[in-house]
């Protein structure tokens, strides 16, 4: 519901602002391509509008101008993205997720083993918009998005035409909420899942919750410059996490105990480094780590585990990239043990629209 806030000038009627000082004041409110103003924009308009009238002498009147309301509009579409993700599906800048899926083939001449390997994310997701012309107190606690995500997660590895990984079949749905104070956006995160191995043996049954914050003032979930703007930034995303976890059939997944409840606890971070300078743009590094404490058992069967890759985009749309990546430790919910590295293709594809 966008809405106009005009001036009147009472001594002179339909002329240009009196005070000179109350125009330049008020341009950083109305120069937004947005419809209308958030409540901490509208506050800081008022409180600056007050302090200008106690020094003029002129008097002004407000009127609110209410345009025709919108319906709010779905967004969804169907993703390719990547696995075990340490963040969430939203963000405060309203896209989903840029970490593409990865695929790469080895061949050894010496020993005659061929490998496929494809680590990724299928999902479809949906997003609405809530409370877009929220009035009230710029401080009090409010949902501003929620959204649906539900798909198929997949860890796979093709030898010599034997096949060995995981499949796990997740929906959830997350809620973006909205305040002052140090974390202005939080996102809070549940998922059902199921998880199996390649011969549809395995029966691994979870809930996994999750909280990530995003402060103004700290390098806590927002892109910050390292040298003042100009090629280099940085974002740091870390969450806190309770997953659960009860194993009916452990399948191949032998570092799962049968008939086991597993209950992790612990942070799953994300540091990403990109640049935007011409030369440097294509270029990107990433550092994913997990550590969830098993709180039902003896600490053995807690998970442990870091990811470090280097990306080159190969097209501007950056949804192709060339990467080569390190991974080391276990794997959440099947505790596999990883000891690896390779270079393949990343790839991501599909994006939120707007319903009609």
């Amino acid at each position: 519901m966008p809405i106009v806030v005009t001036l009147l000038i009472a001594a002179v009627p339909g002329a240009a602002f009196a005070d000179k000082r109350l125009e330049e004041a008020l341009i950083p409110y109305f120069d937004r391509n947005r419809d209308g103003l958030d409540a901490k924009e509208r506050q800081e308009m008022m409180e600056e509008i007050k302090t200008l009238q106690s020094r003029s002498v002129q008097t002004v009147e407000f009127e609110r101008q209410e345009l025709p309301k919108t319906n709010d509009q779905w967004r969804s579409g169907l993703l390719l993205r990547d696995a075990y993700a340490t963040g969430v599906f939203l963000d405060s800048n309203e896209e989903v997720s840029d970490a593409g899926a990865t695929f790469s083939y080895t061949n050894s001449f010496k020993t005659g083993v061929n490998t496929l390997s494809a680590t990724g994310a299928v999902m479809f997701g949906t997003v609405d918009e809530l409370n877009r012309n929220y009035n009230g107190d710029a401080e009090a606690l409010r949902a501003t998005r929620l959204g649906f995500l539900g798909g198929l997660e997949f860890d796979t590895k093709w030898t010599n035409g034997e096949k060995s990984g995981s499949l796990a079949a997740r929906f959830g749905a997350e809620l973006e909420t909205e305040q002052g104070g140090i974390f202005p956006y939080q996102y809070w995160k549940l998922n059902g899942v199921y998880t199996t191995d390649f011969d549809g043996i395995a029966n691994v049954f979870g809930v996994e919750s999750k909280w990530m914050p995003i402060s103004d003032t700290l390098p806590i979930g927002k892109t910050w410059s390292l040298d003042g703007g100009e090629s280099a930034w940085l974002y740091f995303r870390p969450t806190l996490n309770v997953d659960y976890a009860h194993v009916d059939d452990n399948g191949t997944f032998t570092a799962l105990v049968p008939g086991r409840d597993y209950l992790w606890v612990g942070i799953k971070a994300d540091l990403t480094l990109f640049f935007s300078s011409s030369l440097l743009k294509p270029f990107s590094l990433n550092a994913k780590y997990i550590y969830m404490y098993d709180v039902l058992g003896s600490g053995n069967d807690s998970i442990d585990f870091v990811q470090i890759a280097a990306k080159y985009a190969l097209n501007e749309s950056r949804t192709t990239f060339v990467q080569a990546r390190y991974t080391y430790g276990n794997t959440p919910r099947t505790l596999t043990v990883k000891n690896e590295a390779f270079v393949g293709l990343t790839v991501l594809f599909g994006d939120l629209v707007e319903s009609n």
